[in-house]
């Protein structure tokens, strides 16, 4: 062919002189583009199925993260509920004793009607928490979730946790007008998992250190986004592992005591929703914080 279209037909047999070789040309032409467009196709369905796989293990990690939490908390939320049955409790041995007085107090009566309600909805509350915490999030529609909202909520699976070992929990006042946009469940997910490592680090420190053990809980704004910062007393990240520390897998925890997924996990679900995750290292204390996008009340 090079031959031919450089003008030395002459070199050539009959069969292979320029009307053959263009056809030859533009035959090499389409064979070309065939294997070209057959090349980048497999790539393309090799890609797909790549990002298909990296998507299946993160829903995975993300579910593994979840399930770690929610049983280092166990202990918490049993906490919870049994503290509202024992009060429940008490409150029936109370109205028994008020029935079969003579009057009937029905101011008495109502009083503790009122405080048998409020203590069964406080338990319907948490189990209800735990049915959403449970059910994949990743399903239910992105609304405004107030901020104030989600950290009640995740406090509704540790608060008494917390209590029980004698840790000092602040939280700050939350201003009703820092909304964000998003699922409540995956925001409560990422706070459970901040909260149960603050727990860890803090509960380390000496028992008799107990003025000194806190966690504390800020929500602040910061120009387009929302800042919930939770802060404790431990005895911090070192410096050599803090780029480490959102590594999947990754763990300070002794063997068996942790996953390494749920920094890297509650990273991956604030992306989602264009915020971030990061250790504040000018803190003098060990500081994560969560970073929205504010959603501006109309």
């Amino acid at each position: 062919m090079a031959l031919d279209l450089g003008g030395y037909q002459a070199l050539l047999p009959e069969w292979m002189h320029l009307p053959t070789s263009h056809t030859i040309f533009w035959d090499s032409i389409a064979s070309a583009f065939l294997f070209s467009f057959l090349t980048v196709l497999y790539f393309f369905m090799a890609n797909r199925r790549a990002m298909r796989v990296l998507q299946e293990h993160q829903a995975r990690m993300v579910a593994s993260s979840k399930l770690s939490a929610l049983g280092e908390m166990a202990g918490g939320v049993a906490h919870e509920i049994n503290n509202p049955l024992s009060i429940i409790t008490l409150l029936s041995t109370r109205l028994k004793q008020l029935v079969s007085a003579r009057p009937v107090e029905l101011a008495a009566l109502q009083r503790v009607a009122i405080d048998v309600e409020s203590n069964t909805q406080r338990v319907a509350a948490i189990v209800r928490s735990l049915q959403a915490f449970a059910r994949d999030g990743s399903q239910r529609p992105v609304e405004p979730v107030l901020v104030a909202d989600m950290v009640s909520e995740a406090l509704g699976f540790c608060r008494e946790r917390f209590h029980h070992h004698r840790i000092d929990l602040r939280v700050l006042p939350i201003s009703k007008d820092l909304v964000v946009r998003g699922r409540q469940v995956e925001f409560t997910e990422i706070l459970l998992n901040l909260f149960n490592n603050a727990y860890e680090a803090v509960s380390r420190q000496a028992p008799n250190d107990e003025s000194e053990r806190w966690v504390e809980i800020e929500a602040r704004h910061a120009d387009a986004f929302v800042e919930i910062l939770v802060t404790d007393s431990g005895p911090g990240v070192p410096a050599k592992l803090r780029d480490r520390v959102f590594e999947p897998f990754f763990t300070t925890k002794s063997i068996g005591q942790g996953t390494g997924l749920g920094l890297s996990a509650s990273l991956g679900l604030a992306q989602r929703y264009g915020g971030n995750l990061r250790l504040e290292t000018s803190s003098p204390a060990t500081c994560f914080v969560l970073a929205l996008p504010r959603l501006e009340r109309g």
